[in-house]
């Protein structure tokens, strides 16, 4: 296949012994088509702006050149070439996107990152519900709370976290307006600027908040992930860690057994999980399997029950149960805020 690269070997070998204002018009054309800043339909016309540019006597020495390289390249070769470029430099990207979040991840520590619609609303049963879980599970487990760095019940979770000063980061995704009616700016509940890292792909936002959630067994890492009502993104972030954990894919030294939680407040993920009862029937993936995957609680007591089991909190420091509501909103008898 041609390359960029393989049509600059081209180029070069065209304008060898010719003037050096000439070879740098090629040179420079080149590396701004190779580099993205230059499209292949504004090719023609910037090498026609630079040979304008050019003194009278080397005009048509630059035409012949140009005609040369022309002929032996096709239309269709040169737009295979660009496509080219523009997956390797998609691929270059993600992977410094990679490493930003990375490194984020070990600066700010791993912990819970919270998933959600971004367009529930503050004061509405899930964002307080959210809010109060966040707050409690930091009470519980005083790890750093992760989100998409978004609003809804992203935002809402770490607002709790942050109340009783818990340590807040984020991984956001870049949205302008015209690809999404909200989300374009970083949720105000971070007020530095390190809290958060910005990507322009969903890979590198998905992977390092999976990394951010999933422990390390020999440090003491306490991680998990818990899903609050969502629907598109929300699902696909649940699915690709839950395959995650399915298939024991998490990098050496990660605790298989992380929690992934479900919160269906209201029965709000009923049809999924009928969904996959059905897939269960049709022996496409086990009951056992599912459980090991993940739990599903109604409310936030008994997401908080299944944290302070996995990591063997004792009995005395449970006390969320004075604090948490019940599913009817209400909270227990006698019990005090």
């Amino acid at each position: 296949m041609l390359t960029i690269e393989r049509i600059g070997e081209i180029a070069q070998k065209q304008t060898e012994g010719a003037p050096a204002q000439i070879r740098q018009i090629a040179a420079d054309v080149l590396s701004g088509w190779a580099n993205g800043h230059i499209q292949r339909a504004e090719l023609c016309s910037i090498i026609d702006a630079r040979i304008a540019q050019l003194p009278q006597s080397l005009k048509n020495r630059a035409e012949s050149i140009r005609k040369k390289i022309r002929s032996s390249l096709s239309d269709a070769a040169v737009d295979s070439a660009q496509i080219h470029a523009g997956h390797r430099r998609t691929a270059k990207e993600i992977f410094q996107e990679l490493n930003i979040g990375f490194t984020h991840v070990e600066a700010k520590g791993r912990g819970i990152v919270f998933f959600g619609s971004a367009r529930t609303e503050a004061g509405s049963p899930f964002y307080e519900q959210a809010r109060e879980l966040g707050r409690e599970v930091y009470r519980l487990l005083k790890s750093t709370s992760w989100s998409g760095a978004g609003p809804g019940q992203m935002q809402a979770a770490l607002e709790g976290a942050k109340e009783l000063g818990g340590n807040i980061a984020g991984v956001k995704i870049h949205l302008d307006r015209h690809q999404a009616a909200i989300e374009q700016d970083v949720s105000p509940v971070f007020n530095s600027v390190d809290e958060v890292v910005t990507c322009d792909h969903f890979d590198p936002r998905v992977t390092s908040l999976t990394d951010a959630g999933w422990p390390e067994k020999d440090l003491g890492e306490k991680g998990a992930f818990i899903f609050f009502p969502g629907a598109i993104g929300t699902l696909h972030e649940l699915f690709v860690i839950s395959v995650i954990k399915q298939l024991y894919k998490s990098s050496d030294g990660k605790d298989p057994h992380v929690p992934i939680i479900i919160m269906n407040y209201e029965d709000f993920y009923r049809h999924q999980l009928m969904q996959l009862q059905t897939c269960i029937d049709y022996k496409m993936v086990r009951k056992e399997e599912l459980e090991r995957i993940f739990r599903v609680c109604p409310d936030n007591r008994s997401a908080l029950d299944v944290l302070a089991d996995h990591y063997r909190v004792p009995s005395e420091k449970r006390d969320y149960t004075h604090r948490t509501l019940l599913p009817t909103g209400t909270l227990d008898d006698g019990a005090g805020i």
